[in-house]
């Protein structure tokens, strides 16, 4: 799954998926997560750059 942003000038971003922190990632703009097997009809994905600061929660569905 590719997910892009607007940077904001952060060091760097925490990804979540489904509420878990998955990875820290620069704030260039593009993460890939290499979920593998997705065994779920959706994902939700959240990009924070501090506990309090994080964006919309995104949901990614499979058809």
């Amino acid at each position: 799954m590719d997910l892009s942003w607007e940077t904001v000038g952060a060091e760097s971003m925490s990804v979540y998926r489904n509420g878990e922190l998955i990875d820290t990632t620069s704030d260039s703009g593009r993460y890939r997560d290499y979920e593998r097997n997705a065994t779920l009809p959706s994902y939700d994905y959240q990009l924070c750059v501090s506990e309090s600061v994080c964006s919309n929660i995104v949901t990614v569905s499979f058809n």
